[in-house]
């Protein structure tokens, strides 16, 4: 028999984060690893477990022999989606990363237009639900709720642009792509964390310079939350933004004193180099 062969260096490592997603995981690992292979990437999947009490972790270990290259990381306890991604960054072998939710709630086949926007120059891509091609896929009895998350993010939005001079549409959705090492960087800038952590991520990467791009975003909604739980939810991160704003006047999510931000930007390009997936064409 001739020797096995190592699996070719990952281009792309998808990272997942998991708290009690037994429901999705699997199909969800099984979407990402059929996109990977018709579009000819090697990836590799990292999925970050947040603390699940159900089946989840069982589920990913026996699904993991039929999967590209997979690490599961564990924690004991729950310390936060943001968390559980930077471990996720922390972790990767690519150097691109997606941030991806667990709840397969993103079609993996929109992540080519993600690569189209680093091939042309992108370190930061960030999905949009704000944008006139965004998507929503949402079954009819699940609209009134989808409606008022829409509101709420849309004065949540408001407030970020306002106060952070923000120029994005759209900081919170659940799926973006990075530059390993850019994600490194602005992952170590995160002071709040819970659910500002995306902006804080924004925010750093803006400090330092680097290009950011917004893409459409296909979503599909499957679960609903009580009302009471989404008027809770904001008020608390109506209070994590001031806490955000305040840090940003402190300086919080610059280049670090001493260090200007084109150069901290030009070293970490000088490690990247260029984009390792240029197209559809020259992927391996």
């Amino acid at each position: 028999m001739p020797p096995a062969t190592d699996p070719p260096a990952p281009q792309l490592s998808l990272i997942i984060p998991t708290l009690n997603e037994a429901e999705h995981i699997v199909g969800m690992l099984d979407d990402l690893s059929g996109w990977a292979g018709r579009e000819g990437i090697a990836v590799e999947l990292v999925v970050s477990d947040d603390g699940s009490s159900d089946d989840t972790v069982a589920l990913v270990q026996a699904r993991a022999p039929d999967l590209p290259p997979l690490q599961l990381l564990r924690s004991r306890r729950c310390h936060g989606k943001g968390k559980a991604l930077e471990r996720g960054v922390w972790a990767a072998r690519a150097p691109l990363v997606a941030l991806m939710d667990g709840d397969n709630s993103f079609p993996p086949a929109q992540l080519d237009a993600f690569l189209e926007a680093v091939a042309a120059g992108a370190d930061v891509v960030i999905g949009s639900r704000r944008l006139d091609e965004a998507i929503f896929l949402v079954k009819p009895s699940n609209i009134p709720y989808i409606h008022l998350r829409h509101v709420v993010g849309q004065q949540f939005n408001y407030l970020v642009r306002h106060l952070t001079g923000m120029p994005y549409l759209d900081t919170q959705c659940g799926l973006k792509l990075l530059r390993t090492e850019v994600a490194r960087e602005c992952f170590s800038h995160v002071r709040v964390g819970g659910f500002v952590f995306d902006l804080e991520l924004l925010l750093a990467a803006r400090a330092v310079g680097y290009r950011v791009a917004e893409v459409p975003a296909t979503i599909i909604h499957r679960d609903t939350d009580p009302v009471h739980r989404v008027v809770r939810l904001s008020a608390a991160i109506g209070k994590d933004l001031l806490r955000v704003v305040a840090n940003l006047h402190r300086g919080a999510y610059g280049a670090g004193p001493g260090s200007s931000r084109c150069s901290t930007r030009a070293r970490v390009a000088e490690r990247i180099g260029p984009s390792p997936i240029t197209s559809k064409s020259t992927a391996s």
